[in-house]
């Protein structure tokens, strides 16, 4: 491995001429988060006779740490592995102090911090960084020959981009700026002037609690929480106050902004995927987090966003065009939200083809654990012959016909479906239930969970044999524990909780102890009791912190279901890239291939997206490409 700082002044050693060799005959170039360092090297060569850096000579000691669901950042990558390199926080904050202009002058000429002083003050900050990169190099393994080839896969994406429909974003963004201004004039003359911005959280939970609405937060995953209260019920100035911040927190101005300012001069937005961005393997979203864009659920909405390009085309300003969008929609701001997904299309002379798994994660948990009943199920609806697995979902739970579910009751049925499979109960389903316009009370919310669960025997034993098998696999370290049919294995090596998935891939929980088990009940409150539990360290979903994580057994279940569906939607990504289908963004379950005007076929693209894993056998996919 060649440990080169551009600007090392080792003597007189400012030669470039080793790197360039070195690069130039194809070696190994390793960084943390490469993709950036490529880019630059890779952007300086182009002006010169140096050599392009490749995407398959490059090695990522993020993307290392990543795998084991370490940190990626390098300051606390660098502290979860305990290096000796301290952080520069001094030589940090010049960095971002000369990454903005010093200032721009009247004419538009761009004055930059770099003064001899200050450049040598940050050579000294990269050696650094570099110091602790070579510290994580010794210390994390390398990927896996599969996880690498994934990750070679995800630059490749990356560096492809998506392209954007500019002018459509552009009057997006002016017309969210004008939505928001009237969001705000509304919520003023709501609170009587105690709250004039859809931004003032603070104030909002202090009016709530003014008028005895229990609230600590509106925060996401929490706004839902209030939603759902009894006390929001009977007061209706109330429940349009957080349904006015709910909306304006739906963050479209600032991802029509995003896709503004990341576009390239060609128009194409790259590096918006994050490679195993989740601890499961998933990809998480940068940039313009497309992985956020809320989905079009029905013909109306869609209707919706057709008719909101439609109006911006014929509008020539903002204004204009909220007046005429009031008039047309309920809420615009929803209306611009839901419209994020059509801001991607296909460059000139191409179109773009997706496709995308149905219910993976509904089918994966019934494999997994051996919930019979519905993997026939699912099988059956494949096959044209079986139910809507939504409206099963209820006749089910509730021993009725299904010609007796009607579409609120189906509705229900999906809100069990996506909120109770890893373990989730009565809060869990109201806080989905606000995304779907299903209100139930508390005991109606309880009802429903335990039908859901004399429903699904089999997945309800999984979560515990999940639990159980991780307890014992930490108890008894350096003992490989089984459970679900063997498909799920665990064992502890070098202070790391492995789980081993049925593709052979693992998942690690670092440094796992045993400790007491600690919950939060259905009524938000900690509960402390004597019953073992694995705690861990990892990175805290919401803080971004290196801390102490607790697994239970419904999030047991959510890791390894995810984990599968991705393996599954892995090996999807290679045979679509195979049969010639550049994939230029994936998001969840759904893959994104931008081909030439005429080239293939909806058919054509559908099978190679069904996986052929021979550890999947049994397993019902079903992939819906358009």
């Amino acid at each position: 491995m060649v440990r080169w700082r551009i600007g090392d002044r080792r003597g007189d050693h400012d030669d470039l001429t080793p790197l360039v060799y070195h690069i130039r005959e194809g070696g190994r170039v390793t960084g943390h988060n490469i993709a950036f360092d490529r880019t630059g090297w890779n952007k300086m060569a182009a002006r010169s006779s140096l050599p392009q850096i490749a995407i398959e000579q490059t090695d990522c000691t993020m993307a290392r740490c990543a795998a084991l669901a370490l940190p990626q950042s390098l300051d606390q990558a660098a502290k979860a592995i305990k290096t000796d390199v301290p952080k520069d926080e001094q030589g940090h904050l010049l960095m971002m102090r000369m990454c903005k202009p010093k200032k721009i002058h009247a004419d538009g000429t761009v004055e930059w911090r770099e003064s001899a002083e200050e450049l040598e003050r940050l050579s000294e900050y990269c050696g650094t960084d570099v110091e602790a990169e070579c510290a994580i190099d010794g210390a994390v393994p390398q990927l896996s020959d599969l996880q690498r080839r994934t990750w070679l896969l995800d630059q490749k994406i990356n560096a492809r981009g998506v392209m954007i429909d500019l002018p459509f974003a552009r009057k997006a963004l002016a017309l969210a700026e004008v939505a928001a201004k009237a969001a705000n004039k509304e919520i003023d003359q709501l609170t009587g002037g105690v709250v004039t911005k859809t931004t003032q959280v603070a104030r909002i939970v202090e009016w709530l609690r003014g008028r005895g609405i229990s609230c600590a937060s509106l925060a996401k995953g929490v706004i839902e929480d209030v939603l759902v209260t009894t006390d929001l019920f009977d007061d209706e100035p109330a429940r349009q106050v957080v349904e006015l911040r709910r909306a304006s927190a739906k963050t479209s101005t600032a991802k029509y902004k995003a896709m503004i300012d990341c576009a390239c001069k060609d128009g194409r937005v790259r590096g918006t995927l994050r490679y195993h961005g989740a601890s499961t393997g998933r990809w998480s979203g940068q940039l313009i987090q497309p992985q956020n864009f809320p989905r079009v659920n029905t013909p109306e909405e869609a209707a919706s966003v057709e008719a909101l390009h439609d109006l911006l085309r014929s509008c020539g300003d903002a204004k204009t065009a909220f007046e005429r969008a009031s008039l047309f929609f309920e809420n615009p701001l929803n209306v611009l939200s839901k419209a994020l997904r059509s801001s991607i299309i296909a460059g000139t002379g191409k179109r773009l083809m997706g496709g995308d798994f149905s219910n993976i994660e509904g089918r994966v948990n019934a494999w997994l654990a051996g919930e019979d009943w519905k993997v026939r199920a699912f099988r059956d609806f494949d096959l044209g012959a079986g139910a809507d697995l939504y409206v099963l979902a209820y006749a089910k739970a509730f021993h009725c016909g299904l010609a007796e579910v009607d579409k609120p009751k189906r509705q229900v049925g999906k809100v069990m479906e996506l909120s109770m499979g890893y373990q989730g109960g009565r809060r869990a389903f109201q806080k989905m239930a606000v995304n779907y316009a299903v209100s139930v009370t508390d005991d109606r919310a309880e009802e429903l969970k335990i039908a859901w669960r004399e429903a699904h025997p089999a997945i309800v034993q999984s979560w515990w044999e999940l639990q159980d098998a991780a307890i014992e696999a930490v108890k008894y370290k350096g003992s490989t524990v089984k459970c679900l049919n063997d498909r799920i294995q665990y064992l502890v090596h070098r202070d790391i909780l492995w789980c081993r998935l049925p593709s052979g891939r693992c998942l690690a929980y670092c440094s796992p102890f045993i400790t007491q088990q600690m919950f939060i009940n259905e009524d938000g409150e900690v509960e402390i009791t004597h019953r073992p539990q694995v705690a861990f360290r990892g990175v805290d979903s919401t803080t971004k912190k290196w801390s102490i994580q607790r697994l239970y057994g419904g999030l047991q279940c959510e890791n390894v279901v995810q984990a599968i569906a991705c393996d599954l939607l892995v090996e999807a990504m290679f045979r679509v890239e195979e049969a010639g289908y550049p994939i230029v963004l994936t998001v969840h379950d759904e893959i994104l291939s931008e081909v030439p005007e005429g080239f293939g076929s909806v058919e054509e693209f559908g099978t190679p997206t069904i996986p052929e894993a021979e550890w999947a056998g049994g397993l019902p996919i079903a992939v819906g490409a358009w």
